[in-house]
């Protein structure tokens, strides 16, 4: 009789301990997930950091970095309005047939141009006559035609 309570008792006590070290492996775990203190700052410093939102001409000249395109031009009209059927169509008759892609932007008051291929000086001074131009070609771009520009100059004066 002894023995089964001494073995009822020692089943508590296995139940007993086991159940404690259970719950320790548990409270052990939870707190390991709480994360590491310092990737929990640096995550906090960069939501506080403030967003910087892009203009919907900024996220299109984006895109069209993003595809390395080499030239990238922004066309508006003069008078700042809504590109109309006549407008697109004159900056696509009168572009290089080589542009690789043209993005109505900025409530259809800009297109954005991307292409691979230059725009010559001439074909930019048509399209000025009727559009605001702006440029946003890669360094590298800028550096090619100023040196085809110095190619055709010598040649003209030859």
């Amino acid at each position: 009789m002894n023995n089964k309570r001494r073995n009822k008792f020692s089943l508590k006590n296995v139940f007993s301990t086991a159940s404690s070290a259970l719950a320790a492996v548990f409270v052990s775990i939870s707190l390991a997930c709480g994360g590491n203190p310092a990737l929990q700052n640096n995550a906090n410093s960069a939501n506080s950091a403030p967003e910087v939102k892009l203009t919907a001409v900024e996220r299109d000249i984006k895109s069209m970095e993003t595809a390395n395109f080499n030239y990238i031009f922004v066309f508006r009209r003069k008078d700042g309005g809504v590109l109309d059927g006549e407008d697109k169509k004159f900056l696509k008759d009168n572009s290089p047939a080589e542009t690789n892609r043209f993005v109505l932007s900025d409530q259809d008051k800009a297109v954005v141009a991307g292409s691979s291929f230059e725009f010559e000086p001439k074909i930019l001074e048509k399209l000025g006559e009727r559009f605001n131009i702006e440029n946003f070609s890669s360094a590298k771009a800028v550096e090619n035609n100023n040196v085809n520009q110095a190619n055709n100059d010598n040649n003209i004066n030859k």
